[in-house]
């Protein structure tokens, strides 16, 4: 979302083209720490309320020092673009180390941790120093940076100058910035219910009003209005706020726009046995129902009866099955800054929300751009472009319970993936010594039996690589690409959660349909053309139980159905991710 700001002066600056954020919530300690079971709610809130302000929003929760450094080097690789705002968020304990020369040094504290020593040192590795977040604050190119940090601690880096009255927007706000705020400083404990992220989200949400009430809050703003709204409620809680004490980067000042507005609609919702943008006619019994909208400012979020269709321009978008509507929909449309604006439409008649035209037909079909949007959301949520990319092999165990011509069997499974194109399955039931593998080399497939080793045909060697493929890690590195044949066919409730569906044309691994939750923007559903014992079936895969390993979302549990009986059920125990494996696995 472009991001530009209007001074008091009448300019109008442009600021970012791109906004990214990373929550970071710690709250189950496990080396004597006091648990915050309350992180882990106020980082979704924040998460949530970030992305109606425009931010890419990576959410981790229950990170060790290795893998904050791994996911704080993936964040500020957004950071590359002068262009960009980068927010980084955390929620959790802190803590603040006195050194020799009397200076003090806050810390993030890690999951895994061990509480300090009687002279109150902390163990460094465990743990992430403000003054290293502040070295890493000079690397990044992006034009504005805030730290935002629910947990109290001091250090040099909070001793920056804050001013006592932000200005209006004005020129300054150009320059480049990095920002603190903290809820408190160290002598005073951060409740596990926090009335820091309670104020941090009232303002940012518009459930208060702007301190300078013209239609932006600035970082400095922020803070201050932090520092007193939190000890108005807890007096014993001083949020502290500042810039970096760096001549170069405490010129500017973070933005969020918060102005409201109404949105302008134009659009036609009609049922007719003709297409509205001129395509020929159809027989009386092919009726459609289809929605065309256009909003000024474009990009509002369009609802059908609730669910999320896509954003505007909308072009001939088929309302229900076959497209065909039989009684009132209702419309909502939704736009960050502004106003919502909706409207009951009934079939058989065409129903104008203002007299403007509709967009040109030769306009590129919404489909495709909200399967593009949608598809970007689910690489970012699944942990990144470049962090998928990195993942060289995926080692899982578990159980299977597998539909057998004996019945349902439960084996041990372990699941090895050397990408881009070997694979290996092994299979045993201990308490009867059985034990089976399933070996794909990249070039050939066989079984290893009891009874001995048998060749597979070339069929199952086909299978075998779209199988490799239809793994979320190399599927989701592949939809990255530019001109992949991708369409949204819209919304879906599967198992109670309403998703966008996704149709993948052409991949590695045949025709793929994904179905994405909107609200976590992980695939809870595949369907695709398998080849199984039986001959061809219609497969759905069922994933849930999605887990952080090494920086990568995994599925923890996936049901199987062919030909819409079940198949088999997955439930991995553990995952390993880029862990050596040796290559004479692959041999015969």
């Amino acid at each position: 979302m472009k991001v530009s700001v209007r001074t008091k002066a009448g300019q109008d600056l442009p600021l970012y083209n791109k906004s990214y954020a990373l929550v970071v919530g710690n709250g189950n300690y496990t080396n004597g720490w006091d648990p915050l079971k309350g992180a882990f709610k106020d980082v979704k809130e924040v998460a949530t309320a970030l992305e109606k302000h425009g931010f890419n929003v990576t959410l981790k929760t229950d990170l060790t020092k290795a893998d904050f450094d791994t996911t704080f080097e993936a964040f500020i690789r957004n950071g590359r673009d002068e262009d960009s705002r980068l927010l980084f968020y955390y929620a959790g304990h802190g803590h603040t180390e006195t050194l020799r020369t009397g200076d003090k040094l806050g810390y993030l504290v890690m999951v895994d941790s061990p509480m300090p020593m009687t002279s109150g040192k902390i163990d460094g590795s465990k743990n992430v120093d403000m003054e290293s977040l502040v070295t890493q604050a000079k690397r990044i190119d992006a034009l504005h940076v805030l730290y935002v940090f629910d947990s109290c601690f001091s250090g040099s880096i909070l001793n920056a100058r804050s001013i006592p009255q932000p200005p209006v927007i004005q020129d300054s706000v150009k320059y480049p910035v990095r920002q603190f705020i903290t809820a408190g400083r160290a002598d005073e404990p951060v409740p596990d219910y926090s009335v820091f992220k309670r104020a941090f989200l009232d303002l940012l949400e518009g459930n208060v009003d702007e301190p300078i009430p013209d239609g932006y809050i600035t970082g400095e703003e922020l803070g201050l209005y932090l520092k007193n709204a939190v000890s108005k409620y807890n007096p014993a809680q001083t949020p502290q706020y500042g810039k970096i004490n760096d001549p170069n980067l405490n010129k500017g000042d973070f933005v969020f726009v918060v102005q409201q507005g109404k949105i302008q609609l134009t659009g036609t919702f009609a049922v007719t046995g003709t297409w509205s943008l001129g395509a020929e006619s159809l027989a009386p019994d092919e009726q459609s129902a289809v929605l065309s909208l256009r909003s000024d400012p474009s990009g509002a979020t369009v609802y059908i009866n609730d669910i999320r269709i896509g954003r505007t321009p909308l072009t001939e978008y088929q309302i229900g099955a076959r497209g065909h509507a039989e009684e009132a929909i209702t419309v909502r449309l939704e736009h960050d800054g502004y106003n919502s604006e909706e409207l009951t439409l009934k079939p058989g008649k065409e129903t104008d929300w203002m007299d403007a035209p509709l967009p040109d037909a030769r306009q590129e079909i919404v489909g495709k751009d909200r399967a593009k949007m949608v598809l970007t959301e689910v690489v970012s949520a699944h942990s990144g472009l470049d962090k998928l990319e990195q993942v060289k092999t995926i080692i899982t165990k578990g159980k299977m319970v597998s539909n057998t011509p004996g019945g349902m069997m439960e084996f041990d499974v372990e699941v090895t993936i050397v990408l881009p194109n070997k694979s290996r399955v092994d299979l045993s039931m201990s308490a009867v010594g059985i034990r089976m593998s399933q070996i794909f080399n990249g070039q050939s497939t066989w079984l290893v039996m009891p009874q001995g080793v048998e060749s597979l045909p070339p069929a199952d060697v086909e299978e075998r690589k779209k199988r490799i493929f239809q793994n979320n890690i190399p599927l989701l590195t592949y939809v990255s690409n530019e001109g992949i044949a991708a369409q949204c066919l819209g919304a879906e409730k599967v198992n109670g959660k309403i998703t966008d569906v996704i149709l993948i044309s052409d991949t590695p691994g045949g025709s793929i349909k994904l179905f994405i939750n909107q609200e976590t923007k992980h695939i809870i559903k595949k369907q695709f053309q398998a080849l199984t014992e039986q001959g061809p079936a219609d497969r759905e895969e069922f994933l849930d139980d999605y887990r952080d390993v090494s920086g990568v979302m995994v599925a923890f549990h996936t049901i199987v159905f062919d030909n819409g009986e079940k198949s088999a059920e997955i439930t991995f125990s553990e995952a390993t991710i880029n862990a050596k494996v040796d290559e004479s696995l692959f041999e015969k």
